[in-house]
């Protein structure tokens, strides 16, 4: 028996071309069921497939103990909302190997779905210390070593999303006025920030070194010609920082920062509008998919005799 190793969303690993089974399911959900774009069928079944060929078992062969095995090797990689959705598409695919007589019974109900608790979530923040272990883990001594402990720094005490970070320029960095501008933010609004040391420390030591260029985007890619960096360089200088500190987080990057950020407001007992307005979020209940809030300790008054309420 093989080790599997395949997460069913990751398209590039999908095996080509696609199995004929898959393709009858294909015309099944398009034709009869009226799916217009069943992509995430069929990536899921794809991958059932794939790993049913790695453990030798055959599709009329399958039972409870094969789809649990599945499913928990699908937990490797994703959430807990998004396992639950795969066990969804499998027990749709389940009904149709009945349907069509390639199996016995309808298994469907023997896939179980994770439990989902409205609000709750696997943790996507770090603690203060995780945020500088994280930090003190950058080369310094090269420039995109300081190039991207720049830009984790402005992430981590401003909770910035990347594109904010990325196209930052030389002109919003007032040092007289110790203020940083953020001009691109998702709401179209400019944001003026009081420039904390450890963001003006690590600021400054990057533009020391940073290329000469006609650009006036502060931080710039690490080859000739050099030019402003994208989104997804922050988050890979995020990602990558977060590997060397040997830290491991639901959906690792530059969010990460974010969450950690907002989390940190949140302990603080910083007002849900002010931690908002930080964010720079509208809608309160955006600003809560940001928060893991603790039920434990309501739980713990609720039990007792009453006199932590006293």
């Amino acid at each position: 028996m093989k080790n599997y190793s395949y997460p069913c969303c990751a398209e590039s690993m999908a095996p080509k071309p696609a199995p004929k089974l898959v393709i009858d399911y294909e015309h099944y959900l398009m034709d009869v069921r009226g799916v217009a774009s069943p992509r995430g069928q069929l990536a899921t079944v794809r991958c059932f497939l794939a790993f049913l060929e790695t453990q030798g078992i055959p599709v009329d062969r399958i039972g409870k103990g094969t789809f649990d095995r599945f499913l928990l090797e699908q937990g490797r990689y994703y959430e807990k909302r998004t396992v639950a959705s795969l066990s969804s598409f499998l027990r749709g695919f389940l009904r149709y190997l009945a349907a069509v007589g390639i199996v016995a019974d309808d298994m469907s109900l023997l896939v179980e779905r994770p439990r989902i608790v409205r609000g709750e979530r696997d943790p996507r923040y770090l603690r203060s210390h995780q945020v500088a272990a994280t930090l003190e883990t950058m080369k310094v001594e090269t420039i995109v070593g300081r190039r991207d402990r720049a830009l984790l720094t402005l992430l981590a005490v401003y909770g910035l999303r990347s594109c904010e970070v990325a196209r930052i320029r030389l002109d919003d960095v007032l040092w007289r006025c110790e203020t940083l501008r953020i001009r691109h933010r998702k709401c179209y609004d400019t944001l003026e920030l009081p420039l904390i040391p450890a963001a003006a420390s690590a600021l400054a030591d990057y533009i020391r070194v940073r290329p000469e260029t006609v650009h006036r985007d502060v931080f710039l890619t690490k080859w000739r010609p050099y030019r402003p960096i994208h989104d997804s360089a922050v988050g890979q200088a995020a990602r990558q920082a977060l590997r060397r500190a040997g830290i491991e987080v639901a959906r690792a990057g530059a969010h990460t920062f974010r969450y950690s950020h907002a989390q940190a407001l949140f302990e603080a007992d910083t007002p849900l509008p002010e931690i908002a307005g930080a964010l720079g979020h509208s809608d309160l209940r955006t600003t809560l998919g940001y928060l893991q809030i603790t039920v434990h300790p309501l739980r713990d008054v609720a039990l007792n005799d009453g006199e932590d309420l006293a």
